[in-house]
């Protein structure tokens, strides 16, 4: 593995670029390697599909049975994105152990902690797109609700998806070394997102109401960022173990 302070060169395209240029090309190659496995597996990617489309399907369903439409669209941007934290943590390191490519990926020049952010953004990639798709299906099954095509919503749910991805990929780095990971991903995402994430729901009525808090929503990105940093010192340890 590569050490703190030793320089840091990777080939491409035949050309031996300096770290900053080589540990950028070396995050770009390992989330483009991961988005393709991905793509490799259609029925996974239908299914997450067929999730996003369920949940748009039975949340609309129950906006009719209650006038709190509000409290109702808040839980669900709490949860569905839960649900895809799951899914992404499988799609992470816990695939790399099951296909046998674990080894290899922490014996690569990559440092660990690059590993690390490299799975954060695929994760962060693919729970955003897929709240994308669930938010423009619930658009249409609710005749379009003004309510959700308030932007400041949105800027909220994709810092959750941000800090999701961070716990979903620190999990599924945590869980690599158990023999039980599939029972254990929804288990540990949960006791990791808990402490922070009851901040969402409040501030998910209070948008989708029309009342912004900067402050909050500056402050809810930095807790997404901040607790990246921990856990991408804490993937060293991990990945080295």
């Amino acid at each position: 593995m590569h050490s703190r302070g030793a320089p840091y060169y990777l080939p491409t395209a035949g050309v031996w670029r300096p770290e900053g240029a080589a540990l950028l090309a070396t995050v770009r190659a390992l989330i483009w390697k991961d988005l393709v496995s991905s793509g490799r597996r259609p029925a996974e990617l239908a299914s997450i599909g067929v999730f996003a489309a369920a949940a748009a399907i039975v949340v609309s369903y129950a906006t009719r049975f209650t006038s709190a439409h509000s409290a109702v669209y808040a839980v669900s941007y709490f949860l569905v994105p839960v649900f895809l934290a799951i899914f992404a943590a499988l799609f992470s390191f816990i695939r790399e152990a099951e296909e046998g490519t674990l080894e290899g990926l922490r014996a690569s020049p990559a440092p660990p902690e690059l590993i690390y952010f490299s799975k954060l953004v695929y994760s962060y990639i693919l729970i955003e797109v897929v709240v994308v798709l669930y938010t423009v299906l619930l658009l249409f099954f609710t005749g379009v609700d003004p309510r959700l095509l308030n932007p400041w919503l949105h800027v909220l749910v994709a810092s959750y998806s941000f800090y999701l991805a961070a716990v979903s990929s620190l999990a599924s780095a945590m869980l690599t070394y158990s023999g039980s990971r599939g029972v254990l991903v929804p288990v540990l995402i949960m006791v990791l997102i808990l402490p922070a994430s009851q901040a969402y729901i409040p501030a998910y009525l209070d948008a989708l109401s029309g009342i912004i808090h900067g402050g909050l929503t500056l402050g809810l990105w930095g807790l997404g960022g901040a607790y990246a940093f921990v856990a991408s010192a804490l993937s060293r340890i991990l990945l080295e173990a």
